[in-house]
């Protein structure tokens, strides 16, 4: 009761009137939908739980054959033709930003196509005005071919030019870089819309090197397989001094692991870890020293990498410190 009191009379229903619903309703809902990627069945029942849960509210969900008052949310139609009011607004601002923005500021359109069992394959795309990201219109696309992709950035600038009036040429010239995957079907794709508006302004591409680098990440896990399986596991481990764990999936990594742990200061509160005194070794030169972790994206080349740097730092180390005898040192020297 006491939350009750204390919530102003304005926040109380969520409509002004029987006929009326706030507009702050349509807002919350287009939000959690636009922003927060949720369905209308997950934002209505979001602004629901919180208003009954926290604010000792009595809301309820539009039914048809129930008795309808302040408190009933509008019927689903109404929300998804008012959303789409409000994406209309949005749109023409974002195009009045663009627009306005002076020369000094950078405009950037993104877009990254995806498949999902179920839903087909379509496109996110958005725009960056000096650093601000603004969602478009996310698309469904038959298939990621440079003709499709131009029509898709087409129908875009068209859509963006209906909402505000502005010419989508005016629009495409607005725009400095464009920023897509490093796929075949990404090149180019600009040279297309600028041929179609008659326009000879193209803008910057930029790559993202994702694909490469997965395609890096599989040469490496590749090579290392037959590398390993070439020499035979049970050759490489005989000749170790201590026993090492033979069960793990590769020697390779198994290797990568220990070199990294003696040295890294992740684990510098271990009595087998060795930072400090690598770090006082190969002063003035820094310790670069990473884990490796396989659930983060790019690690094992940048592990590998690092491992490189420093493989002389830790060879010489270990040649220094003949003491340093634990185990995990002793299987660093055989690898």
């Amino acid at each position: 009761m006491l939350r009750v009191q204390c919530l102003k009379s304005s926040y109380q229903h969520a409509r002004c009137s029987m006929r009326k619903v706030k507009p702050e309703y349509y807002e919350v809902v287009d939000k959690l939908k636009s922003c927060f990627h949720m369905s209308q069945n997950q934002a209505e029942a979001a602004v629901v739980e919180t208003a009954n849960k926290m604010f000792g509210r009595n809301w309820k969900y539009h039914d048809e054959e129930a008795e309808i008052d302040v408190d009933t949310l509008p019927d689903k139609k109404n929300a998804r033709r008012v959303g789409k009011c409000i994406e209309a607004v949005a749109l023409s601002e974002i195009v009045t930003e663009v627009v306005s923005s002076d020369d000094q500021c950078t405009i950037t359109y993104a877009n990254d196509g995806s498949k999902k069992q179920g839903a087909g394959s379509f496109t996110v795309q958005g725009i960056i005005i000096n650093g601000k990201y603004r969602a478009l219109p996310t698309m469904s696309i038959a298939s990621e071919s440079k003709p499709n992709l131009a029509e898709l950035k087409l129908t875009t600038l068209q859509i963006l030019s209906a909402a505000s009036g502005v010419d989508a040429k005016v629009l495409f010239e607005r725009i400095d870089f464009v920023i897509s995957d490093q796929t075949a079907h990404n090149i180019d794709v600009e040279l297309l819309v600028a041929k179609e508006l008659g326009t000879e302004k193209v803008p910057n591409q930029l790559f993202c090197n994702v694909h490469p680098c997965l395609m890096f990440n599989w040469v490496i896990v590749k090579h290392r397989f037959q590398l390993e399986h070439a020499i035979g596991f049970d050759q490489i481990y005989a000749n170790f001094l201590v026993n090492a764990t033979t069960t793990a999936s590769s020697v390779t990594e198994q290797a990568l692991d220990c070199i990294i742990r003696l040295i890294i200061h992740d684990f510098d509160h271990k009595p087998w870890n060795k930072s400090q005194e690598f770090d006082m070794h190969i002063t003035p030169k820094k310790n670069m020293s990473v884990s490796l972790k396989d659930e983060r994206f790019n690690r094992l080349p940048l592990t590998c990498a690092v491992t490189l740097y420093h493989f002389d730092d830790v060879a010489s180390f270990q040649d220094k410190f003949q003491h340093v005898t634990n185990q995990l040192a002793c299987i660093v020297r055989c690898f």
